[in-house]
């Protein structure tokens, strides 16, 4: 059985756990090894979503340090599947049904042993409210003692990570977006009125949680301050910034025409330590009020 990983820092874990489990015959060879390439076949693909969201980047990490085989999300009044990760997929129907049976009958528990397919596994679950929806986050482990503690932050960043972009995914921007509606428009307001051209620029980086995940929260801060300052430094007086996320920021121009813009980010390049960080930049000029910014947002943001 290969045993190692090459890429980034996966090839400093220590699989000599998955040996043992080998050993004790509490996982098959052929398990394992379906374990192990499974994981190969993720870091190989550089298109791969661990590359470019928190949450799966997080629950791959933990899956190869705590052996879990399979773990997914599910409603439980639809059944859907909302998120799957690992091998042994079809295993779900079966616990879907299994749990099922146990909510309707009062028996339900948090472990439990569960065989499939002649063999044993261990099968943890976790019930989670969540706004109007009721939700099990189930996990398939080899048999054994279970780490508790790599559970519980399992489930403590998929409440905070995955839930909210999953099921409400721009909640946490339409919270403050009606105060950066009425901000906008007032101070836009005095040049469109008298025929005066807004400008409103707006750049779009990649993805940084891949960066932010592997340098941290202090890293993700020197990389948001770093495209602030960069783009700063080629503004004007009358100029305004916001920055709307890690990746999204939005330049209010007066008595501005996008040409003008245009030439101060020509070939822009971001160069922040060793990284160049993409972008897409969207000019657009306006010379009529905007009395609410909701209305020409498609016209302004990068959205797709």
């Amino acid at each position: 059985m290969k045993t190692s990983l090459v890429g980034q820092e996966f090839d400093q874990i220590d699989f000599s756990y998955l040996e043992a489990l080998v050993t004790k015959y509490q996982l098959s060879p052929a398990l394992a090894q379906n374990l192990v390439n499974y994981w190969e076949m993720r870091i190989k693909d550089p298109r791969d979503s661990i590359y470019h969201h928190y949450f799966e980047y997080y629950l791959f990490f933990e899956s190869i340090q705590s052996g879990i085989i399979l773990v997914f999300i599910y409603e439980k009044h639809t059944k859907k599947v909302l998120h799957q990760y690992g091998i042994l997929v079809g295993a779900i129907p079966e616990i879907i049904r299994q749990t099922q049976e146990e909510i309707d009958d009062g028996s339900i528990s948090e472990t439990q042993s569960f065989f499939f397919h002649e063999h044993h596994f261990q099968l943890w679950r976790r019930f989670i409210r969540y706004h109007d929806h009721e939700l099990y986050l189930c996990a398939v482990l080899p048999p054994g003692p279970l780490n508790r503690d790599k559970l519980h932050r399992l489930y403590k960043i998929f409440l905070r990570y995955y839930l909210p972009e999953s099921l409400y995914p721009d909640r946490r921007f339409l919270e403050f977006f009606p105060s950066l509606n009425q901000e906008i428009c007032e101070k836009t307001a005095p040049a469109l009125q008298s025929g005066r051209a807004v400008t409103f620029t707006y750049f779009r980086f990649e993805d940084l949680n891949k960066y932010i995940v592997l340098g941290g929260e202090s890293f993700g801060e020197f990389l948001v301050n770093g495209i602030r300052d960069e783009i700063t430094a080629r503004l004007k007086h009358e100029d305004s910034i916001y920055i709307l996320s890690p990746r999204d920021y939005l330049i209010v121009s007066l008595n501005c025409e996008k040409e003008i813009m245009e030439r101060r980010f020509y070939r822009m390049i971001f160069q922040l330590r060793s990284l160049i960080l993409s972008y897409r930049v969207k000019y657009t000029t306006y010379k009529a009020p905007i009395r609410d910014l909701t209305f020409a947002w498609k016209d302004i943001a990068i959205l797709e």
